[in-house]
C-alpha cells in the first residue's frame, strides 16, 4: 500500500508529474497528426513538393542532382555555360539534366527516406475494386515532416520556457499545434517545416549566446565563439534548404554585434565562416554547371513584373524573349528598367502581405491578438534582446517574400514555396503567448481552475481553423484538377527513359511519371520546333485543364501563338493543325477535358524502336 502510494505521489508531485506531462503532450500531437492525416490529408498539390520529390528519387537512384522537370529557362542558362567552356550548346538535353533550381539538403534528406522504401511502392495503379487515392511515398514524406514539425515544438517549448516560465511554454506549445497552417504545410511536400525547425534552432542558439553573455554566470569567449560557430552552421544548413534562408544572417549578424559584447568581432566573423563552409561546396558545383553560386534561383525575383508577367521567365528560352498578353517580343531590358519593375514588384507584394498576410499569420485572424506581444516591455532582459532579433528577422521575411513573390503563390495562395514569413511565426507565438499571459495575471479570478479554463478557450480560439478543418466533408485526397497520379503513371508507361514530353504540368509527370518533361515553351511554333528539331525530338505534348480551362479570350484566343490557342483550335475544328509533327490522339482524350499528342499510337502496345 505504501509502494502504490509513492508512486501515486511521484505521479502527482515528484519528478514522474514532469513525465507524464510529456507523454499527454506527445499522445495529443501523435492524436492530432492522426486526425489531421486521416479527415484533411491531400496528395501533392505544389510544383516544388513533385519537384523535390522527382529530384529526390533520383538522388536515391543513383542519379545525383538532376532533374526530370526541365525549365526552358534552365535550359538556356545551361547553353550559356557551355558555349563559355567551349563545348555543343545543342547537346544539353542528349544525357542526363543537372538540377539548378532546387537547394539540395531537403531532396537529399528525402532522398535518404526514398532508399528505405521497397521498389514497389512507387508504382501507381488503380483498378475498379481499388480506386486510387493516396500515393505511398508522398504519405512518408508527409510523416517525415510531422515528426520535424513534432520537434520544432518542442524547441519552442524550451524557448518559452527559458524566456517565460513553464505555463508560458506549454501555451506555447499549444498555440503551434493548433495552427492550421502548420499541419497543412506538413502534408504538402515542401521543405517548409524543414525551415522552421531550423530557424528555431538558430534561435535557440542566439539564447544561449545571450544567456551566456548576460547571466551571471558568464560563458568564456572560446564558449561563445563555439556557439557563433553553430549558429552559423544552421544558417548554411538553412541557406541549402532555400537560398532566401541566408537573408537571416542580417539580423544574427546585428544581433551578435550589438548583445555578444565579449566576442562583436569574433562571433559575427565566426559565424559567417561557418556559412560559408557549409554552402560553398554546393556554391562551386553550381558554378561550375551554371556559372553562379545559387543556379537559376536568383532570376525568380523578375517573375511576376511587367516584364516577365505569370510564367513568362521560366518558360524562356532566351532571357531577351520578353513576351507580354499580346505575344509581343522586345530586346534584352536595360538595369534601370529591371531594377524599377522589381521595385514596383517588391512595394506592390509588399502592400499586400501587409494588409493581408501579416494580420492572418498562422492561419487565424487570432494570430493579430499576439503581435502586440512583441512591442509589451518585460523586465527580463533575455526577452527584450531576442524580441529585437525578432523584430529584424520578421521584416527580412517580408522582404524576401514580396520580392521573391512567383506564379506559386497565384496558383496556391496559403500553402506555396515562396512562403518564408510562416518561418517566423513559431517565435511569434510564443511573445503573444507571453503577452497573453501578463494579461491573463492582471485578472483577479475568484479560483484558481479558472485560469487553466481561460487558457484552454485562447488555444481552442486559436485553433478554431484547425477545427473547421477536421469536421465533415472529409478531404479528397485526390488533387484533382489537374493531378491524377494513375493517369501520369499511365504516361510515363508510353514512354521510353530516354524520351522527352513537354507538359504544362511537368513537375508532375516527372514525379508520377517518373519521365523527362519539359515545361511548355511560349509558344506553340517557332520556341516548340526549336527545340524539337535543334535539341530533342518532343515525343508527346500533354495539356491538362490548367491550360484548357483558361479563360478563352485572354488566355486562348487573344493570344495567337499560345498553346492555349492551339488547345482551341483543336477543339474547334477537331483536328490537328496542319504541319505538326505530333498528330496521333489517344481514343477519348479529347472528350476528357485534356489533351495528349503523340508523335506515334503509342497506348496501342507497339514499339517504333
Amino acid at each position: 500500500m505504501a509502494g502504490l502510494q509513492e508512486l501515486i505521489y511521484k505521479l502527482e508531485e515528484g519528478g514522474g508529474a514532469k513525465w507524464v506531462r510529456i507523454s499527454v503532450a506527445l499522445l495529443l500531437i501523435v492524436g492530432v497528426g492522426a486526425l489531421f492525416n486521416y479527415r484533411c490529408y491531400r496528395n501533392f498539390e505544389t510544383p516544388d513538393a513533385m519537384d523535390n520529390a522527382q529530384l529526390a528519387r533520383n538522388i536515391a537512384l543513383g542519379k545525383g542532382f538532376t532533374t526530370g522537370f526541365i525549365k526552358p529557362f534552365d535550359v538556356f542558362l545551361l547553353q550559356e555555360q557551355m558555349k563559355r567552356q567551349g563545348l555543343d550548346e545543342k547537346t544539353v538535353l542528349k544525357g542526363a539534366v543537372p538540377d539548378i533550381s532546387n537547394a539540395p539538403l531537403y531532396p537529399l534528406i528525402v532522398a535518404g527516406l526514398f532508399k528505405l522504401l521497397p521498389e514497389k511502392m512507387f508504382e501507381i495503379s488503380e483498378t475498379r475494386k481499388e480506386p486510387f487515392s493516396t500515393y505511398l511515398p508522398e504519405r512518408v514524406v508527409a510523416i517525415f515532416n510531422q515528426l520535424l514539425f513534432a520537434a520544432a515544438v518542442g524547441i519552442v517549448f524550451l524557448i518559452a520556457r527559458k524566456l517565460f516560465d513553464v505555463q508560458t511554454a506549454w501555451l506555447s506549445a499549444a498555440f503551434l499545434v493548433g495552427g492550421d497552417v502548420f499541419w497543412r504545410f506538413t502534408v504538402s511536400g515542401m521543405n517548409t517545416s524543414l525551415l522552421i525547425l531550423l530557424f528555431l534552432i538558430l534561435t535557440w542558439l542566439l539564447l544561449q549566446i545571450e544567456a551566456g553573455v548576460s547571466s551571471e554566470t558568464k560563458s568564456s569567449p572560446g564558449a561563445l565563439v563555439l556557439k557563433c560557430f553553430l549558429a552559423g552552421l544552421v544558417l548554411g544548413l538553412g541557406m541549402l534548404t532555400r537560398y532566401s534562408f541566408g537573408f537571416f544572417v542580417l539580423p544574427v549578424v546585428v544581433f551578435l554585434v550589438v548583445w555578444a559584447r565579449p566576442v562583436r568581432i569574433a562571433g559575427p566573423a565566426v559565424a559567417l565562416v561557418a556559412m560559408l563552409l557549409v554552402f560553398s561546396p554546393w556554391a562551386i558545383r553550381n558554378i561550375r554547371v551554371v556559372g553562379n553560386p545559387f543556379g537559376s534561383a536568383p532570376y525568380s525575383a523578375l517573375e511576376e513584373t511587367s516584364l516577365f508577367p505569370g510564367e513568362t521567365l521560366p518558360r524562356s528560352l532566351d532571357f531577351k524573349a520578353v513576351r507580354g498578353t499580346d505575344g509581343a517580343v522586345s530586346g534584352l531590358m536595360e538595369f534601370g528598367a529591371i531594377a524599377k519593375e522589381m521595385g514596383r514588384k517588391l512595394t506592390t507584394n509588399l502592400r499586400g502581405m501587409v494588409e493581408k498576410d501579416v494580420p492572418g499569420m498562422g492561419s487565424s485572424w487570432a494570430i493579430a491578438f499576439f503581435l502586440p506581444g512583441l512591442l509589451l516591455p518585460f523586465m527580463n532582459p533575455s526577452i527584450g534582446r531576442l524580441r529585437w532579433f525578432l523584430l529584424m528577422a520578421v521584416p527580412v521575411a517580408l522582404l524576401i517574400h514580396a520580392g521573391s513573390r512567383t506564379f506559386r503563390v497565384t496558383e496556391n495562395p496559403d500553402i506555396n514555396g515562396d512562403a518564408l514569413l510562416i518561418v517566423v511565426v513559431p517565435m511569434i507565438l510564443v511573445f503573444g503567448a507571453g503577452f497573453f499571459m501578463v494579461l491573463l495575471d492582471q485578472i483577479i479570478l475568484p479560483f484558481r481552475p479558472l485560469r487553466y479554463v481561460i487558457q484552454g478557450g485562447a488555444v481552442c480560439l486559436f485553433s478554431l481553423a484547425l477545427m473547421f478543418h477536421l469536421m465533415p466533408p472529409r478531404t479528397n485526397p485526390v488533387a484533382y484538377p489537374p493531378y491524377f497520379p494513375p493517369l501520369f503513371g499511365q504516361i510515363g508507361k508510353w514512354m521510353h527513359p530516354e524520351e522527352m514530353l513537354m507538359s504544362d504540368v511537368p513537375w508532375a509527370v516527372a514525379w508520377y511519371g517518373d519521365r523527362r518533361a519539359m515545361w511548355l515553351t511560349l509558344d506553340s511554333s517557332e520556341d516548340f520546333y526549336f527545340v524539337n528539331d535543334a535539341l530533342k525530338t518532343v515525343g508527346i505534348v500533354y495539356l491538362t485543364p490548367r491550360t484548357l480551362d483558361a479563360r478563352f479570350h485572354s488566355g486562348m484566343w487573344k493570344q495567337t501563338r499560345s498553346w492555349g490557342r492551339f488547345a482551341s483550335d483543336i477543339f474547334s475544328r477537331g483536328e490537328v493543325p496542319t504541319g505538326f509533327p505530333l498528330r496521333k490522339v489517344p481514343p477519348g482524350f479529347l472528350d476528357s477535358g485534356q489533351l495528349l499528342l503523340s508523335n506515334w499510337e503509342r497506348w496501342r502496345g507497339t514499339s517504333q524502336r
